[in-house]
């Protein structure tokens, strides 16, 4: 560092009203050499003073055969100066917070301390080109899928439509995108919602994959729980059963930190009890997952993307001027389309990662049922067919999910 170190001995007393000197480091005295007690980054993290680059080297070169067993080194303009301190425990001379002797422990404020903890956290997190969560992961994703979920984390903010072919791993891609916020503690409170065939599906792989458990909506642990809306976790439920009363109230009323959404061409419609659901919940992440964003209409993808980021397409009038066509399926000005939706959506084709890919073998099982079985499934069908004879559109198509 180049300064000259005065000769050793107790520190003069302070004038009045200076400034305290600065701690530069903790010494011990070995052989007639100053040694450190701590690196200085240690020093810096125990003390709240980092010394100055250099300063534990001179300190450490010099001998200092007047210096008592124990010292604290203190910088007094180009100097170093000393003063004695009372041996450490032998319990804390290994290093730690226990090895400061007790005159370097000030009372500690509570609330202080969460928030310097809650700071040294936020200022040590990696970003977000980092999956803090891989060590905990039970399975190797595929490279397509950490990409999907970093462009989900870093370029959209944790707001997007997953929209890969039918197998290409979105249920992959979104757990590693709630595994990542969930380990940060960006997501406390998160609703899946998915069709009722894939509820066990889900919580198997959040369980298994990810060691993300989660609280099925009418299971056990439900029921056992004395308000399950309010305490914080993962709630897994079908969107048939959530978009019912009371549930659908008691998750609008709910602040969300993550909403995920399987099968989301269900949504397409914004008359729909599932789409006002989902319009209804407040969270500050949203992930829809579907393999046909577009089926049929042009529409279909406006209604999606205004889910994930209302106003991204502009309005429905303006979005038509924009790129409808005389058809309900024509797109005027596709790469325009094509460039705005890159900002929300996230979209692989099989050709794209074949090779990454094992192959996939499809067989048929054809089970008889059994006389029970085939004639409760008669007497099941006959019923929705009674009641949707005349029913309203709407019970129609919650009689048809």
């Amino acid at each position: 560092m180049g300064t000259t170190a005065a000769p050793p001995g107790p520190a003069a007393p302070a004038p009045p009203n200076a400034r305290p000197p600065r701690v530069m480091a903790l010494v011990r005295l070995v052989d007639g050499r100053a040694v450190p007690w701590c690196d200085p980054a240690a020093a810096a993290a125990l003390l709240g003073s980092p010394p100055p680059d250099g300063a534990l080297r001179a300190a450490e070169g010099r001998a200092l055969g007047s210096l008592p067993a124990w010292a604290e080194l203190q910088a007094h303009g180009a100097g170093v100066r000393w003063r004695a301190l009372p041996p450490p425990s032998a319990a804390g001379a290994e290093g730690g917070l226990a090895t400061l002797p007790p005159a370097l422990h000030p009372p500690v404020d509570a609330r202080a301390a969460r928030l310097v903890d809650a700071a040294v956290g936020v200022w040590t997190r990696p970003g977000f080109e980092t999956f803090v969560s891989l060590p905990r992961l039970r399975f190797q994703p595929y490279p397509h899928q950490l990409r999907a979920a970093e462009a989900v984390l870093r370029r959209m903010r944790g707001r997007a439509l997953l929209a890969d072919e039918v197998g290409l791993g979105k249920t992959i891609e979104a757990g590693l995108v709630l595994s990542e916020l969930y380990l940060r503690r960006l997501v406390a409170r998160c609703l899946i919602l998915v069709p009722p065939g894939l509820v066990s599906q889900w919580a198997e792989e959040l369980e298994r994959k990810f060691a993300l458990p989660a609280v099925v909506l009418g299971g056990p642990a439900w029921a056992r729980s004395a308000a399950p809306w309010g305490e914080p976790g993962i709630v897994l439920a079908s969107l048939a059963s959530a978009r019912r009363a009371p549930h659908a109230e008691a998750a609008a009323a709910v602040d969300w930190d993550m909403v995920i959404c399987d099968e989301a061409h269900r949504l397409k419609n914004p008359a729909s009890a599932s789409a006002r659901l989902v319009k209804t919940l407040r969270a500050r992440y949203l992930l829809l997952l579907t393999a046909t964003p577009v089926e049929n209409r042009l529409d279909d993808v406006f209604h999606l993307v205004h889910l994930v980021r209302p106003g991204h397409l502009g309005s429905a009038a303006a979005f038509h001027r924009s790129h409808g066509g005389r058809g309900a399926d024509e797109v005027r000005d596709p790469a325009g389309l094509q460039a705005r939706m890159r900002e929300v959506m996230v979209r692989h084709r099989r050709s794209e990662v074949e090779v990454m890919l094992p192959r996939r073998l499809a067989e048929t099982v054809r089970v008889a049922p059994s006389p029970e079985e085939a004639a409760l499934y008669r007497e099941v069908t006959a019923l929705v067919r009674a009641q949707a004879a005349g029913a309203a559109p709407q019970r129609r198509m919650a009689l048809a999910a």
